[in-house]
């Protein structure tokens, strides 16, 4: 039995394992596939994705990616995604490839999907914390940093026989014994990781880069969604700046160009927007709310609630907790 699954779907199995993401499709309503997809996080900093689906939108989906190691098997069809300012393609079509995204930094990853395009691939991630917590020395990290997380790249890895066996044992592991089944899932996964990351340790059977491109139209939507994402997690200019590969002065003309306002003023209603949330969500206190929203006095939070939602926040509380109905 097939399962329809839409935006806030996608957004809810990603913030579930820790990583915070957007949907850029027109509402969290929208269906974006239609198959099985699952998200398990196997211990923490490793977790493992399963999808065998039927891409129903032309749409993208980011995340902030860690610092970590991807390891994808694609089984059946083609998928497409950005990082680090490279786009790559990736198809089944002449039988299933595998592929490597190391990220030695923190950065966007987007993801492109097409409607109409069939997916059946597995993704093992591992945090670049959670390696260095398994080495047993301090010359151990420095050697998987050097072998790994010397720089940003994806790799074509080679598809061994016993590669695509364990890939397929993954993607088509029974879920139905509720204690074994996630042992027995993570032990496949774990030996699926070692395989992938000893090639990297033996230079005659080092992955090549995987060939990638740039397209500026394309570069320049990805940097607006990529944007978005950097302004909700509460990154400062410089930093967001720094991440995209331009200036301030760039980063804040452009956004003028695409939203018809400043990043000040964007910044500052999507912060308002959540301290709402939280006052009547999370239950804040007005203070909490007021601080969330990088506020240092209340009075002036008072003040800006109040201009952009037309009522203050303890009007607000007031109104959503009213439990009978008003009077005409």
């Amino acid at each position: 039995m097939t399962t329809c699954i839409y935006a806030d779907d996608l957004s809810y199995a990603l913030q579930k394992i820790g990583l915070e993401s957007r949907q850029h499709s027109p509402s969290q309503q929208t269906r974006v596939a239609q198959g099985h997809l699952s998200f398990i996080e196997l211990q923490k900093g490793c977790y493992l994705h399963r999808a065998n689906i039927v891409e129903n939108s032309n749409t993208s989906s980011s995340a902030i990616l860690p610092a970590g190691c991807h390891i994808t098997v694609l089984l059946a069809g083609a998928v497409s995604f950005r990082v680090a300012q490279k786009r790559y393609h990736f198809s089944a079509d002449k039988g299933p490839v595998a592929f490597v995204n190391i990220v030695n930094k923190q950065d966007i990853f987007t993801r492109f999907m097409q409607d109409g395009q069939p997916v059946e691939k597995i993704t093992l991630s591992c945090e670049r914390s959670w390696f260095l917590q398994k080495m047993a020395s301090e010359q151990a990290c420095q050697q998987i940093d050097k072998q790994l997380f010397h720089s940003q790249n994806v790799y074509i890895t080679p598809l061994t026989p016993l590669l695509l066996q364990q890939a397929k044992t993954i993607a088509n592991h029974d879920d139905s014994t509720p204690f074994l089944a996630p042992l027995l899932l993570e032990q496949h996964a774990l030996a699926l990781l070692y395989n992938v990351i000893s090639q990297f340790y033996h230079p005659d059977s080092k992955p090549n880069q995987a060939h990638y491109s740039h397209a500026p139209v394309q570069a320049s939507e990805a940097k607006l969604s990529a944007l978005l994402l950097l302004l909700e997690q509460d990154f400062t200019l410089t930093d967001i700046a720094d991440q995209l590969g331009v200036s301030i002065s760039t980063l804040q003309r452009n956004f003028k160009r695409s939203f018809n306002t400043t990043l000040k003023q964007y910044v500052k209603i999507k912060r308002l927007e959540k301290a709402r949330k939280a006052l009547l969500i999370e239950g804040l206190t007005i203070g909490e709310a007021a601080y969330l929203a990088k506020y240092t006095h209340v009075g002036n939070f008072i003040t800006a609630f109040k201009k952009h939602f037309g009522i203050t926040p303890m009007q607000l509380i007031k109104l959503h907790r009213n439990t009978t109905p008003e009077q005409a």
